[in-house]
């Protein structure tokens, strides 16, 4: 457009240059000169000034397709060249076409900077600290009969001088859960923090942290554990960890301070989940005596021991989670879970069945010449660790059972069925 606007200047301006008996070849509207038959010259009549022609559609620099100009801008209509005065023609037009250069040239603007908004205070409020202090407590499950843990947080954020001194109140319902352990024996802290009381009877523990200069707890952005509290369950339901809001914490500049936000925790107490299966003895009528154990980790084990039919069934007070599976009988190899049994509370899993193999007297769970040895050594007699059958008496149904698992090693896989 604005290369329009250039050309279609200059073609005005060649157009007003150019003498009065010229014909411009590309001008059909210019007058054609007569000749006189006398002198043989042209006819010097004076002829009107050629208008200027109109431009039309197919004109490339038909006003149409030129950017509309400013209100304040002069227009090429308002200097239209006159006959009497070339010259200022000339320059009106000059100055028109840099006025319509001006006008289709855009004007590049820097991009605005980001305002950010500032909230309006009323006067008479103060200002808000930046300090925040934060509370929080998790939420766990309590089998009956087992028990469960609840984690404990603080946040600080924005304290520089840091947090020296707090006491922190906690409340619980006494009737579905209780602390275990006498005088907050089972809650657990980091230090600096404490426990200042437990009281079971009405369900309030006190966590603090004493006065000292070393006894500090700088800011962080994160959730801080302080403490891990373990709780029994008395009776099925549910029990809010309330986070008391008269809770104070005091900085080591003086301040105290209130917690802004606290996040209650809830324990639920529930009965446990049940795992039952049946083991069966291999070589025996009575299948009684198999000790069946369930184990969330090695500290964390629910047992339980197979009636004479071989069937058994597992509480798992230690809560939620995967246990292994695991069966022993003397004289016989061990058998295990292939795979950890997932648990949930209220859940009730079938495990199935598995076959023990017997003739492994010693206990080292292979069954080898060891064994061998030591039922032909009792042969005939009533020696209970050489009876593998349980029927009295060392006899040859006991050599069989060695012969017929010989070379074995446990433990035996079991395909739980859950």
């Amino acid at each position: 457009m604005l290369k329009r606007a250039i050309a279609s200047a200059i073609l005005i301006t060649l157009l007003l240059a150019t003498p009065v008996g010229v014909v411009l070849a590309d001008d059909p509207a210019a007058p054609t000169p007569t000749v006189t038959a006398e002198a043989g010259l042209p006819d010097t009549t004076p002829t009107p000034e050629p208008a200027l022609a109109t431009p039309t559609a197919a004109d490339p620099a038909s006003p149409e397709d030129e950017p509309a100009v400013p209100e304040t801008a002069t227009t090429l209509e308002e200097t239209e060249p006159t006959a009497a005065d070339p010259m200022r023609a000339s320059a009106s037009l000059g100055a028109a076409a840099v006025q319509a250069t001006a006008a289709v040239t855009p004007t590049p603007t820097a991009e605005p900077k980001p305002v950010t908004p500032t909230p309006t205070v009323p006067a008479t409020t103060p200002s808000p600290a930046t300090s925040y202090v934060a509370a929080l407590v998790g939420e766990t499950v309590v089998p009956l009969g087992g028990r469960g843990n609840s984690e404990v947080f603080v946040s600080f954020v924005d304290i520089e001088s840091g947090i020296q001194e707090f006491e922190l109140r906690l409340t619980f319902d006494p009737d579905i859960i209780r602390v275990e352990g006498k005088d907050g024996a089972q809650i657990t802290t980091r230090s600096p923090v404490d426990v200042a009381s437990v009281d079971n009877e009405k369900g309030v523990i006190v966590l603090v942290l004493r006065r000292s200069k070393d006894a500090l707890l700088r800011s962080t952005n994160a959730w801080e554990k302080i403490a891990t509290v373990t709780w029994t369950a008395r009776r099925e339901g549910k029990s809010v960890i309330a986070i008391a809001k008269n809770s104070t914490f005091v900085t080591a500049a003086g301040d105290r301070l209130t917690p802004d936000a606290t996040y209650d925790g809830v324990v639920f107490a529930r009965a446990p989940g049940t795992m039952h299966g049946r083991v069966v003895l291999q070589g025996r009528g009575n299948h009684a005596g198999a000790s069946v154990s369930g184990a969330l980790s090695k500290s964390r084990t629910d047992a339980s021991v197979t009636d004479e039919s071989g069937r058994f069934a597992i509480s798992t007070s230690h809560g939620e989670g995967f246990y292994t599976i695991v069966v022993a009988k003397q004289g016989y190899l061990t058998a295990e879970s292939e795979r950890p049994v997932k648990m949930t509370v209220d859940a009730v899993v079938d495990l199935g069945e598995i076959t023990l193999v017997g003739g492994d007297v010693n206990g080292d769970n292979e069954i080898d010449v060891r064994d061998l040895a030591y039922v032909a050594w009792h042969f005939d007699e009533r020696d209970p660790k050489a009876d593998i059958n349980g029927d009295g008496i060392v006899d040859i149904f006991d050599l069989s059972l060695i012969a017929g698992n010989f070379g074995r090693k446990g433990p035996i896989e079991w395909e739980v069925s859950d």
